[in-house]
């Protein structure tokens, strides 16, 4: 199977440098969200085209890849799957000398590259069991077991885990579990454990940004984590996505269809706000918004994962 390694290279625009950035890490120091393009699992280990695909991106004012186009490519249907995964890449969106959100122009690789993906990751199922093993511990009546429980979510959080990672960066905020209070450092470590994927940390995130819990208030940085749990399929994220672009009197009517698409897929799952939230916007669509509309629900869908 092809997996795809990601590197960046920011075009100015406007004769002005514009720097884009991916989670709480500047754009030059990682790389964006990544969603592998497929190919055909039916390749001969080791065997089949490689090569890198470069593409041109326009990233709009809410961190999503507005448009795409190849501009070096490879062939053997490589063009194709590299602009698929493209258009599902998240960024924070750039920002002009005032600090107001803006477009940004990119220039990205894709390599496309052959490896051997192994059929389970024995280290992997070890994490998995530990940490559910921690969970149920931490409701024990016995203290032992209640420490050896803390213990193994340090262990498997000093592991990159992201679940464990979460639960001891909430407990760093709250000091429950014997834990000592260091809110930055659970900040720090909930934002790496939502950048690695974990729902419940970004949705904790969004809503301390969107309320100036423990954290000062920042409507960005609370869309940007709200966005992160809402492609893992919560509803209630991504009806707060949908809700703070339509909310907002900038938006524009590529912003207005994509908080559209969030809105759909949360009233899909019967969220009662979005469903409201979605009959009251999309009756005053366009023709040509409504297919801007269509455009990004399809995007959306295929992005999205199932949450833990």
């Amino acid at each position: 199977m092809f997996f795809p390694r990601a590197v960046v290279a920011l075009a100015v625009m406007g004769g002005l440098p514009l720097a884009a950035q991916w989670g709480p890490q500047s754009y030059s120091e990682t790389q964006p969200k990544m969603y592998a393009p497929g190919f055909d699992k039916n390749n001969e280990p080791g065997k089949g085209p490689q090569g890198t695909v470069v593409l041109g991106i326009l990233i709009d004012a809410i961190g999503n890849v507005a448009r795409a186009s190849v501009l070096s490519p490879i062939g053997h249907g490589l063009d194709e799957k590299a602009l698929e995964a493209v258009r599902k890449w998240k960024f924070r969106p750039a920002k002009d000398g005032s600090g107001n959100a803006v477009p940004c122009s990119a220039v990205v690789e894709v390599n496309f590259r052959l490896v051997t993906t192994p059929k389970s990751d024995p280290a992997e199922q070890q994490r998995l069991t530990g940490y559910a093993a921690a969970i149920h511990n931490l409701s024990s009546a016995d203290p032992d077991s209640r420490n050896a429980a803390i213990e193994k979510l340090k262990e498997l959080a000093d592991q990159h885990f992201g679940p464990a990672m979460y639960e001891i960066g909430k407990r760093q905020i709250s000091g429950d579990d014997g834990l000592k209070i260091d809110v930055p450092a659970g900040i720090k470590i909930m934002q790496e454990a939502a950048d690695l994927d974990d729902a419940d940390a970004a949705e904790d995130l969004a809503f301390m940004y969107a309320r100036g819990e423990h954290v000062g208030r920042d409507l960005e940085q609370s869309r940007y984590y709200f966005e992160l749990c809402g492609r893992a399929g919560r509803a209630d994220c991504q009806y707060q996505v949908a809700q703070s672009v339509l909310q907002d009197a900038r938006t524009s009517d590529d912003q207005r269809a994509y908080a559209l698409a969030w809105a759909q897929l949360a009233a899909d799952q019967g969220h009662p706000g979005a469903q409201e939230l979605f009959s009251t916007f999309k009756r005053s669509l366009t023709a040509e918004q409504r297919a801007k509309f269509r455009t990004a629900l399809k995007v959306l869908q295929g992005a999205n994962k199932p949450t833990r």
